[in-house]
């Protein structure tokens, strides 16, 4: 995961037709925040490449710490 400009951004060789690029991003987040997939939700654009992801019963300070610790910069 890095950031780009004001974005997040996700790169996975997952296929977006079949919806495994998203699994992959809800893999990813839950591996780094260190919460169930069950807790993830995408709540804007499950078809598109620019999503809204709600995360559920967790501290927000503590999740962007945990996120922060695992993106790059550009």
């Amino acid at each position: 995961m890095t950031i780009e400009g004001d974005e997040l951004v996700f790169n996975t060789t997952e296929d977006i037709e079949t919806g495994r690029a998203n699994a992959a991003l809800m893999r990813f987040l839950s591996t780094v925040l260190k919460i169930p997939v069950s807790k993830t939700e995408i709540i804007y654009g499950q078809r598109g490449n620019l999503k809204r992801v709600l995360v559920r019963d967790h501290d927000m300070e503590e999740l962007v710490e945990r996120l922060y610790k695992n993106i790059r910069l550009i």
